[in-house]
C-alpha cells in the first residue's frame, strides 16, 4: 500500500467524520442531511485501506470468506424484524 494514498484516505475520512458530526449538531440526528453525511463517511471508510485490512483480519480470524459487514447487517436486520 502506498503511504501517501493511506494518508489521503485518512484525511478524507477525518474531514467526512467532522462534517457528519457537524450535520448532526446543526440539523439533528437521523435527518436527511445527517443520514447523507454519514453515508459519505461509510463510503469513504469502506473504500479505505484500513477497512480492507480489518475485513481481511476478520476473515482470517473467523475462517470464512464471507464479509463481516454482511454478517453484521443480517444480525441488524434480525433485531429490527422482531
Amino acid at each position: 500500500m502506498n503511504s501517501n494514498n493511506d494518508l489521503g484516505a485518512e484525511i478524507r475520512l477525518r474531514a467526512a467524520l467532522q462534517a457528519a458530526r457537524d450535520a448532526d449538531a446543526r440539523y439533528g440526528l437521523c435527518t436527511p442531511a445527517s443520514t447523507h453525511a454519514w453515508q459519505i463517511v461509510d463510503d469513504i471508510y469502506s473504500a479505505s485501506p484500513r477497512s480492507r485490512q480489518v475485513e481481511d483480519n476478520v476473515k482470517k480470524a473467523l475462517g470464512r470468506e464471507e464479509s463481516i459487514w454482511s454478517l453484521f447487517e443480517r444480525g441488524f436486520e434480525r433485531v429490527y424484524a422482531m
